[in-house]
């Protein structure tokens, strides 16, 4: 839905960054107006050294300063939040963040790997270690509501909307309900009613 082309074209400069819920982003308890999107401080890539594999720094998802129209992948669609601001960003371990679900963890071990093609059980539980006792980091990236796109947010509707053109309405408008019946035929008209035959009585001798 967001790569059609009218949609690209009422997103800010920016860009757009679509994350899924209790996966990627900690909302608060009241109004989505702010929250904290998590991801690896280090990408475990196993391209490097020939193959062998090698850490490497990731890439902030959200650089502070910048501004994106946010999406949140929720289990019933796509949802759009409004256009965030990053305004910090920090690291911290596991211990210190006592908001990191079960399942947050999980998902932060495969979104530490580059690729998931070449990777073992132990490699799994040797990151789970790594972040356990503090040796990979969460990175935090502290975000705001700035405002809010109602073009795009109504776009998005009509998008997700069956199509109905004008066409189709009208002709549908135009067709008359045809005549039931019951309709065509007066109220008080009396229908002529079948005489029943007269069963035959039987005479007793």
């Amino acid at each position: 839905m967001i790569e059609s082309q009218a949609i690209k074209k009422l997103i800010i400069p920016g860009g757009h960054l679509c994350l899924e819920n209790n996966y990627d982003i900690i909302w608060p308890e009241g109004p989505r107006t702010h929250a904290i999107v998590i991801s690896p401080a280090f990408l475990w890539n196993a391209n490097l050294k020939g193959g062998f594999g090698d850490w490497e720094h990731a890439a902030p998802r959200f650089p502070v300063g910048e501004k994106r129209e946010l999406f949140v992948q929720h289990p019933h669609g796509l949802s759009y939040e409004g256009t965030f601001e990053c305004v910090d960003s920090t690291t911290v371990v596991y211990s210190d963040f006592k908001e990191l679900t079960t399942t947050q963890e999980s998902r932060m071990i495969i979104n530490t790997l580059s690729s998931y093609m070449h990777t073992t059980p132990f490699l799994l539980c040797l990151i789970d270690k790594m972040y356990g006792i503090g040796i990979l980091k969460v990175r935090c990236a502290a975000i705001k509501m700035v405002s809010f796109n109602d073009r795009l947010y109504k776009s998005l509707i009509q998008k997700r909307a069956p199509p109905q053109t004008q066409a189709a309405s009208t002709s549908r408008a135009a067709k008359k309900p045809a005549k039931r019946k019951s309709e065509a035929e007066p109220v008080d008209a009396e229908k002529p009613s079948k005489k029943r035959k007269k069963a035959p009585t039987s005479v007793a001798n």
